[in-house]
C-alpha cells in the first residue's frame, strides 16, 4: 500500500504489512492505528523541495513509535533532491543518520535496511567526477560504517536530471 501523508494523520487498515509513504520530510511523523503492524516500510521524498538527510532524522526516530516496531523487517528509505549545483551530504549528516538507523535497528527486528540518496543537477563539463566518485564512497563507507553488514544497503547517485539517463556518481557500499 501506498499513502501520502496530510496533517499528520494517516489511516492505514490493521491488514496492511507493507506501507510505503511518500512523505514531506518537515511534517511530523504520523500518528498510526494502534494495532497496526507492519512488517515492511518505505519512506520516500519528492525530488522538490530538497531533502537532506537531517531533514528525515525525525522520521527515523518516529518508527520506534510505531506500535510494534519489533516486527519491522524491512526499511527503504530514498531521498531525492534537485539542485542548482552538486551538493553533497556532509560526513557529520551521514554519522548522524547512521547512528539513528543503528538505533532503530538494535530495537526492532529489523534484518534488511535500503537507503538511496538521489542528487538531480545539471552537469559542469569541467568537472572530474571520477575524483567526486571516489572521495563520495570513501564518504560513504566511513559515515555509514557503524550500520553497515549484512542486509544493509547505501547508495549515493548523482544524475544529470529525473528525465536524463546521464549519471556522473554512482557509489554503493
Amino acid at each position: 500500500m501506498t499513502a501520502e501523508i496530510e496533517k499528520g494523520r494517516l489511516f492505514v487498515p490493521l491488514a496492511v504489512k507493507d506501507l510505503s509513504l511518500i512523505i514531506n520530510p518537515r511534517a511530523e511523523f504520523p500518528k498510526f492505528e494502534k494495532m497496526i503492524r507492519l512488517s515492511t516500510l518505505g519512506i520516500r521524498t519528492p525530488a522538490t523541495p530538497p531533502t537532506t538527510l537531517s531533514n528525515i532524522q525525525e522520521w527515523i526516530n518516529g518508527i520506534n513509535n510505531l506500535p510494534y516496531p519489533d516486527l519491522l523487517e524491512q526499511l527503504t528509505v530514498e531521498l531525492s533532491h534537485d539542485r542548482a549545483v552538486t551538493e553533497y551530504p556532509r560526513l557529520a549528516e551521514y554519522k548522524a543518520f547512521s547512528a539513528s538507523l543503528t538505533r532503530l535497528r538494535n530495537h526492532s527486528g529489523l534484518k534488511r535496511i535500503s537507503v538511496s540518496i538521489m542528487i538531480f543537477a545539471p552537469a559542469v563539463p569541467s568537472e572530474d567526477y571520477s575524483s567526486h566518485q571516489a572521495r563520495e564512497e570513501a564518504k560513504l563507507k566511513d559515515g555509514f560504517a557503524s550500520l553497515l553488514g549484512p542486509g544493509v544497503d547505501v547508495r549515493l547517485s548523482v544524475r544529470g536530471s529525473r528525465w536524463s539517463e546521464s549519471v556522473f556518481v554512482d557509489c554503493r557500499v
